[in-house]
């Protein structure tokens, strides 16, 4: 009986020392993830949702524009006068060359 209860009390320690290491690492990960969203002027409680906000609403998420559309932006900004004629020779062959 006294190598079951030496066993048993080497198995607990084991597990116990498994599990402080484990917990030890979580911590330390949480830490250092705490400090770096800190460094770069983020909220580490509001990390998650800021990120998903940022996708979200960048431009990247959208639907790609149809080349029509492409094209009437390139002339509206023309008639505008915010483009030029060769800005818009430009912005209409780079758009038609994306096909």
């Amino acid at each position: 009986m006294s190598g079951f209860s030496i066993t048993y009390a080497l198995f607990t320690l084991l597990g116990v020392l498994f599990l402080a290491a484990v917990l030890g690492g979580c911590i330390w990960v949480i830490a250092r993830n705490f400090r770096e969203a800190r460094r770069h002027g983020l909220d580490p409680f509001t990390l998650q949702t800021t990120a998903y906000g940022r996708v979200l609403t960048s431009r990247l998420v959208e639907p790609p524009r149809s080349l029509e559309d492409r094209l009437a932006q390139i002339d509206d900004l023309h008639a505008r006068g915010v483009i030029d004629d060769e800005e818009r020779r430009s912005a209409r062959a780079s758009a038609l060359a994306d096909l």
